[in-house]
């Protein structure tokens, strides 16, 4: 047999061989089980011979072995790939035909010469049935295939498929795996994408006269289980990187060097900075905040920096970063609301650094600028930057891991520049963990996995880079902890993985919410940027070639990360508005994308896109009003500054006049909708929040009494005392369990003035104990009370506990 390799590319002129009627020739393309073509290619010479129809058949295998039975065979070539057969046919009607098929004079009609030259035309029986313990896998791949690739043809339902040469002039057959028969599929599939018509022709009953046999036998057999799964993997593959998301990034897009990205970069570290640090020395917040600052303060009075303690007891809810963080913190900045802030901060402000980085790397400097400008817009993200819980650290190193890994396996990156990105993962993913535990890994775990399977553009010699640098620096950063902690305390397993991660992800004993409560609480959050979420979601999924020809594999990763953290805790019994937080950074990329696609695109008409700058400026306008009433009413005279309130909103209002014109231009609309929102975000942060927090706060209210009764001594019953050295530094501070009423009625007894903080139901409590021996008066704050104990009770008791002593 003669075996051709040829270079010349599709179009090119080709010599045609012709009969007298003019009827043009047909090239016959077969794969697969090629040493049982034999009977198949003299059948279809005989019928073509007998019509007068030139035809040559081109069998597409990469072993010249298993073509034996077919060397002798006229007018019989063998090739490597379905494009070198096409590049090298003589004729410009083609047939990929099935081993397996049975061709007879009633298919004439399917593979007769056409003229109409974009028309695909595919005639398939149905699959044939799998043998045994294949039948699953074979119904995953069909499934797959007409899920994904929306065509009813594949490697294992026999047919025909018919195409000529003119209709490939928009496809690039290099994209297709060449040595398979899967390429049929993805030929179909891509024409079908490329707006060519494709005719579906499906014979409802199987094949008859094709039997699956051993794989001994003489008779064609059916795949094995190992070829279906490489089959299922090619696929998959190639619906991601090639129809998915095909889109490849310039070089020019990701540049990061220039000096007008660089001055824009510094600008939103400036914004961000000045945002995040601006007020933040109001009360913390009870119980969450306080309790995370009582931590840090448990490590400097002990000196034990190896296990977190609370009330005198071994603390296992949590890892220890924050509350290490925290300290250094108190060391360098003393014991304060400002130091007790201070990580949580750092963090949020090197995550939005980060985000313009690496998010340049992968999807372009434009978008990921306007990605982070809308993930610092977004109130829910500047709320939790400040709030002293492990969510934020937790969101940036997520981002990191899964943004560094993404960026340092991007093609055409050398390999000593994808190593830094590698180390800084691995570095981030053992923090943490030591942040927040095991949830670091479920949270970018599946997604990176994922996205690395899927993209075919990514080498394997890069994926195990990528696994052994990222695996080492985590291994060594959260492993040393977790192992002393064990050894010292084995019941820390249990309590730490089981009770705190299994049991309150599968039956929630606080927290329980519905399924669907992320999403409003999604869209609340991510104000103003879920206003673009519905057009996020249509880039994603929409097959319209404007916005599949944009769609980078880098969109896939953000798409597959931020709906895996949503979609896990949606699962979850136990939710919280802040366990979805590591989502916002890969949201606000894909919004940044929206963004960009939007504003490069040239209209001549003003779409619903140019309204948009309008409507959500008198949003926020509207918010602005509704929070600036909030702080006036309810707070004013306490922390909130009348004249402030007013100024910021009058600006906000008067702001809005200039997008609201119709004279405006679309991009100086959005930039002034982007300051208005900023205005929004600086109210709620520096002025509505911290009225909140001063109004709330148990602490704040008790050392403000505490100038009017400084002898009085605090007892918490029934309630935590955490952080109350920080507002009550030279007070005595009781903690008394509300089960204890022993104890309470004794540590009145001995301080017959006292304030009392408590809930109203343990106050009743009190004051059925003590009668008429006592009175109550409320106290200026929440579940404040003031307390005097009859003097005479009082000397009585401690009389009687001297002469039992």
């Amino acid at each position: 047999m003669q075996r051709t390799e040829s270079t010349t590319p599709v179009g090119e002129e080709h010599s045609r061989e012709s009969i007298a009627d003019g009827t043009a020739g047909i090239a016959f393309i077969l794969f697969e089980d090629n040493a049982h073509q034999g009977k198949l290619i003299s059948d279809l010479r005989t019928h073509f011979q007998q019509r007068e129809t030139p035809v040559e058949f081109l069998i597409v295998s990469s072993n010249e072995l298993r073509l034996a039975p077919l060397s002798e065979a006229q007018q019989t070539r063998s090739v490597r790939s379905l494009d070198a057969a096409i590049r090298c046919s003589k004729f410009d009607n083609f047939a990929i035909i099935d081993s397996v098929y049975d061709f007879d004079e009633r298919h004439w009609s399917i593979v007769a010469p056409r003229q109409d030259e974009a028309v695909f035309r595919s005639w398939s029986f149905r699959p044939t049935r799998a043998p045994g313990s294949r039948r699953f896998i074979a119904w995953i791949y069909c499934y797959i295939i007409r899920l994904l690739f929306r065509v009813r043809k594949n490697r294992l339902a026999p047919g025909i498929v018919t195409f000529t040469r003119h209709s490939l002039s928009e496809i690039d057959l290099h994209r297709f795996d060449q040595e398979s028969a899967d390429c049929v599929s993805q030929l179909l599939a891509t024409a079908k994408l490329k707006g060519h018509r494709l005719e579906e022709n499906h014979c409802g009953a199987r094949q008859t006269n094709t039997e699956w046999t051993k794989t001994n036998s003489t008779e064609p057999h059916f795949p094995k289980s190992k070829s279906i799964k490489f089959s299922i993997k090619r696929n998959l593959q190639f619906w991601f990187s090639d129809l998915a998301f095909p889109a490849r990034p310039s070089k020019s897009s990701q540049s990061f060097s220039s000096t007008k990205n660089i001055a824009i970069s510094l600008l939103i570290f400036l914004i961000a900075a000045m945002l995040l640090l601006a007020n933040s020395s109001y009360p913390l917040f009870e119980p969450d905040e306080t309790r995370n600052a009582q931590l840090a303060m448990n490590i400097l009075d002990s000196g034990n920096w190896s296990a977190l303690t609370l009330h005198g007891e071994p603390y296992w809810d949590k890892p220890p970063l924050l509350a290490w963080m925290t300290a250094v913190s108190y060391q360098c900045f003393g014991v304060n609301e400002f130091a007790t802030r201070l990580p949580s901060i750092i963090g949020s402000i090197l995550l939005l650094v980060f985000v313009t980085n690496a998010g340049a790397k992968l999807i372009g400097f434009r978008p990921a600028a306007f990605g982070a400008i809308a993930l610092l817009l977004a109130w829910g993200f500047t709320f939790q930057s400040r709030y002293v819980t492990m969510d934020a650290l937790l969101t940036l190193f997520t981002t990191v891991v899964t943004l560094g890994i993404a960026a340092g396996v991007t093609p055409g990156i050398r390999r000593r520049f994808s190593r830094p990105w590698f180390i800084a993962s691995g570095i981030a993913l053992g923090l943490g963990i030591l942040a927040k535990g095991p949830i670091c890994i479920v949270l970018t775990a599946p997604p990176i996995v994922a996205w690395l399977f899927l993209n075919r553009q990514v080498s394997k010699g890069t994926v195990g880079a990528a696994a052994k640098l990222v695996s080492i620096p985590a291994a060594l950063i959260a492993a040393p902890w977790f192992i002393l902690t064990t050894i010292r305390t084995p019941e820390f397993v249990w309590h730490f993985i089981w009770k705190h991660h299994v049991l309150r992800f599968s039956d929630a004993f606080v927290h329980q919410e519905p399924f669907w409560f992320y999403v409003p609480i999604l869209w609340l959050l991510m104000f103003p940027a879920s206003i673009l979420l519905p057009r996020t979601v249509q880039f994603i999924i929409s097959d319209k070639g404007k916005y599949r020809h944009s769609r980078l594999p880098a969109h896939g990763l953000l798409a597959m990360s931020a709906c895996w953290i949503i979609g896990f805790f949606s699962v979850s019994e136990c939710k919280l508005p802040a366990y979805i937080l590591p989502a916002f950074p890969m949201i606000a990329l894909l919004t940044g994308v929206i963004f960009n696609f939007e504003l490069s695109r040239h209209t001549t008409s003003r779409s619903r896109f140019d309204r948009l700058p309008k409507r959500i400026a008198i949003g926020v306008c509207l918010l602005s009003v509704v929070a600036a009433s909030v702080m006036t009413f309810q707070f004013g005279g306490r922390e909130t500054s009348w004249a402030m309130v007013l100024i910021v909103v009058a600006i906000i209002i008067l702001a809005v006049l200039y997008p609201a014109r119709r004279s405006t231009t679309r991009n100086r609309s959005w930039l002034a909708t982007a300051a208005i929102g900023l205005l929004f975000v600086s109210l709620g942060m520096n002025l509505l929040v911290p009225s909140i927090a001063s109004d709330r706060s148990i602490l704040k209210s008790l050392s403000q009494q505490h100038a009017r009764r400084p002898s009085n001594p605090v007892v918490y019953f029934g309630r935590d005392s955490f952080s109350s050295k920080i507002y009550l530094p030279n007070t005595e501070v009781v903690q008394i369990d509300e089960e204890a009423m022993p104890q309470m009625e004794a540590f009145l007894f001995r301080n017959p003035q006292s304030t009392i903080v408590a809930s109203d139901a343990n106050i009743d409590r009190v004051q059925d104990l003590f009668g008429s021996d006592i009175v109550i008066e409320k106290a200026p704050g929440r579940h404040t009370f003031y307390a005097s104990v009859i003097p005479a009770r009082s000397a009585a008791f401690r009389s009687e506990n001297q002469t039992q002593k």
